[in-house]
C-alpha cells in the first residue's frame, strides 16, 4: 500500500518551531495517515507502550492469551490522568500525553454507583434503617476486601510454581475458608441492606440493586477464580481473575484480528512495501488544530519535549534550531491500526449518563462534594481503545551546530533513552532498540534509527470524557 499523504503546507520557511508545533504537526500528519476518524478524544503515547497482544500471530511468537490480557487490563483499568497544573502563573492542561492516574476505573464506578442518592418515604427512619445497613455492609466488605487483598499478596509472594493458579491456591491454603467466610458475611449484610433499600426508596431502588448486585457478583467471581463478570489474566506471580475488560479480537478473527494485522504487516517489511503513513515535522508540514482536542482546549497544553533524553527518571529536551532551513523530521511506521475495549457486563453506562449532578449523590459522598467531570474530576475518564504502530523508523536531520551538540551531549550523556516524538531508543519494555542502535550521519547532519522488534507500540489512547464537554 502506497503512503497515505500527509498535510499541506500551512507554516513559512524560517519559522521557528516550538515544541508545541512539532506535536502538532505529528497528530495532524498521524490522525489522516492512519485513518483515525476523530483525534478529539486521543491521548498520545510521549513514550510507546509494548501492545504484546498477538495471541495468533504465525509470523512471530504468540503471546499467551493471559498475558496479553494483563497487559492490556493494565492499561484500561487505571484512569488516565486529566488534570489543570499550575506551571508558573499559568493553568495548563495535563492530559494530552496519557499517564496513568492512581484511580481505577473499576472502583471508581463501584463508588459512584454506591453513592447514588435516591428518593422515596417521607419518614426519615427508613432512610436511617437503610443507612445503618448500609454501614454495617461496608464494614463487611472493608474486611472481604482486607482478607482478600492479603490473600492475593499471599499468593503473589509464594515460591515460583507452588500455585498455578488462584484457585490453586485457595484450594490447597487457610485462604480459601477465610474468604468464603468473608464472603457469606458481605452477602448476609447484603440481604439486610436490600431489604432495608426497598422499604425506604421503593421502586426506585430496584434499578439500581440491579447495579449494586452486578457488582456484587464481581467480587464473588474474583474469588471463585472465574465468571462471566470476570476474566483470567497471567504475569510472573501467575494466573488469576481481575474484573473484565473485553478487547476486540486479538487473534486471526478471519484476518480482521490483531494477529492477523501484525502478521500482514511483517510480511510487508519483508516484501519491501513502502510504509503506509509518513509524518513529517519541518517548515512544510500541516498542523492540528489543537483547540479541537479535549485534552487541550484551551491550546494551553503542558508538552513533552518532542526530541529529547531522559536519565534518572528526568526528561530534558533537546535544543535544536527548529528554524534552518535544514531542520526536518521524518517518521514512518509501516502500518497502524486500532484496537477497541469496553468494560464488562458489571458496567451499566446508563447510571453514569443519567446522574450527572452533586445533588444525585448522598451528602457526604465524593460524589456530592467534589468535581466529578472534566480536568480533575472523580470520574473524568475511561480508556476506549489503543492506536498501534508496526515498525517506526525515525529520520532527523539538523544544521551544523545542532547536530555536533546534540551528538556531543549524547555521547557524553549517561542518559537512559534517547527520543524523538515517542519513539526512544534505550532501556524499557517500548524501546525500538538499544543506545547503539541509532546512525549517525557526519555528512548530512543526520541520525537515523528504526524499530527492528517485532514488538508494536502503542502510540495513542482513544478516552471517553463523560458529560464533558458541558452538556454532552
Amino acid at each position: 500500500m502506497p503512503p497515505k499523504e500527509t498535510a499541506a503546507a500551512t507554516t513559512l520557511s524560517g519559522d521557528l518551531l516550538t515544541v508545541a508545533d512539532m506535536w502538532s504537526m505529528y497528530l495532524d500528519a498521524l490522525a489522516k495517515g492512519s485513518g483515525l476518524a476523530d483525534a478529539r478524544q486521543l491521548m498520545l503515547a510521549g513514550t510507546s507502550l509494548p501492545a504484546q497482544w498477538n495471541t495468533e500471530t504465525l509470523s512471530s511468537p504468540p503471546v499467551k492469551v493471559g498475558q496479553a490480557l494483563w497487559n492490556l487490563y493494565t492499561l484500561t483499568n487505571p484512569m488516565p490522568r486529566w488534570q489543570t497544573v499550575q506551571e508558573g502563573s499559568v493553568s495548563k492542561n495535563e492530559g494530552l500525553f496519557y499517564s496513568r492516574s492512581e484511580s481505577t476505573f473499576f472502583d471508581q464506578y463501584a463508588a459512584f454507583i454506591h453513592s447514588i442518592k435516591l428518593r422515596g418515604n417521607p419518614d426519615p427512619a427508613y432512610a436511617a434503617a437503610a443507612r445503618i445497613a448500609e454501614a454495617e455492609y461496608n464494614k463487611a466488605f472493608e474486611d472481604y476486601q482486607k482478607v482478600y487483598n492479603d490473600a492475593f499478596k499471599a499468593y503473589q509472594t509464594a515460591p515460583p510454581g507452588a500455585f498455578p493458579t488462584w484457585n490453586d491456591f485457595l484450594r490447597q491454603t487457610p485462604w480459601g475458608a477465610r474468604l468464603d467466610q468473608s464472603e457469606a458475611n458481605v452477602a448476609a449484610k447484603q440481604v439486610t441492606l436490600d431489604q432495608a433499600m426497598r422499604k425506604a426508596y421503593g421502586p426506585a431502588y430496584e434499578d439500581l440493586a440491579l447495579a449494586i448486585n452486578s457488582l456484587r457478583e464481581v467480587q464473588n467471581q474474583l474469588t471463585r477464580g472465574s465468571g462471566q463478570l470476570v476474566m483470567e489474566v497471567e504475569n510472573d506471580a501467575g494466573k488469576f481473575p481481575v474484573a473484565m475488560f473485553a478487547p476486540s479480537l486479538l487473534g486471526q478473527g478471519g484476518g480482521s484480528g490483531f494477529s492477523a494485522w501484525l502478521d500482514q504487516a511483517i510480511r510487508a517489511v519483508a516484501s519491501g512495501l513502502p510504509p503506509e503513513v509518513v509524518i513529517k515535522v519541518d517548515q512544510s508540514a500541516g498542523r492540528y488544530d489543537m483547540s479541537q482536542n479535549t485534552f487541550s482546549f484551551n491550546s494551553k497544553v503542558s508538552y513533552f519535549p518532542f526530541v529529547w533524553f531522559e536519565a534518572s527518571g528526568s526528561y530534558s529536551e533537546v535544543k535544536v534550531d527548529t528554524a534552518s532551513s535544514e531542520f526536518g523530521i521524518e517518521i514512518t511506521m509501516q502500518s497502524v491500526t486500532q484496537v477497541t475495549i469496553t468494560p464488562g457486563q458489571w458496567y451499566m453506562g446508563s447510571f453514569v449518563r443519567d446522574y450527572s449532578q452533586p445533588a444525585d449523590f448522598l451528602d457526604g459522598s465524593p460524589f456530592h462534594d467534589k468535581a466529578i467531570w472534566g480536568p480533575g474530576g472523580l470520574f473524568n475518564t475511561n480508556v476506549n481503545g489503543f492506536v498501534v504502530a508496526y515498525r517506526p523508523k525515525v529520520k532527523a536531520r539538523f544544521n551544523a551546530e545542532s547536530y555536533s551538540r546534540l551528538k556531543t551531549e549524547w555521547q557524553a550523556e549517561t542518559s537512559l533513552r534517547v527520543g524523538v516524538g515517542p519513539f526512544y531508543l534505550g532501556v524499557g519494555a517500548g524501546a525500538s532498540g538499544s543506545k547503539e542502535s541509532i546512525r549517525w550521519d557526519d555528512s548530512n547532519y543526520s541520525l537515523e534509527f528504526t524499530d527492528n522488534t517485532l514488538i508494536p507500540k502503542v502510540i495513542g489512547v482513544t478516552v471517553t470524557t463523560p458529560h464533558y464537554p458541558p452538556g454532552t
